[in-house]
């Protein structure tokens, strides 16, 4: 009994040993604009193997970690990995990487802040500014 039992479990770690090398493994952390890691943050992860696309998508645990994982005809060492990440109230960021030849890639996104004014105001600010200067040099031409 102690003989069959030693067989079936090395025979199941051999079959997990197998299943677990053909898949590719992506995961790293989301972080805000103070490094602070983001929870419940959807994340998309996009592999391309061979230049097709495969998507998977997923949430950030309360520490901010996501991790997915691609069967090796989906992605594998040397593709190229996109990160994109959102959370509502707080923006987005996205990251880009390439697999590992151990079949991992471990890529962290952290959201940027750009404030770029409204065109509205810089169309305000020029016109305001171009008609001072039509004033000026109109008012000048008649002195």
């Amino acid at each position: 009994m102690k003989k069959l039992l030693t067989i079936l479990a090395i025979f199941l770690f051999s079959i997990v040993g197998v299943f677990a090398a053909d898949q590719t493994l992506v995961a790293g952390h989301i972080y805000d604009m103070e490094n602070n890691p983001i929870d419940n943050a959807y994340v998309r992860v996009t592999c391309y193997h061979n230049e097709i696309p495969t998507i998977q998508d997923t949430y950030t645990l309360e520490n901010g970690a996501y991790s997915v994982l691609f069967s090796d005809r989906d992605c594998t060492g040397g593709d190229n990995v996109e990160i994109y990440a959102e959370a509502e109230g707080i923006g987005s960021g996205t990251a880009w990487g390439v697999v590992n030849p151990d079949k991992t890639a471990e890529l962290n996104v952290s959201f940027v802040n750009l404030s770029i004014p409204e065109f509205g105001l810089i169309g305000g600010v020029i016109g305001i500014l171009g008609s001072s200067a039509g004033f000026l040099f109109l008012r000048r031409k008649h002195n």
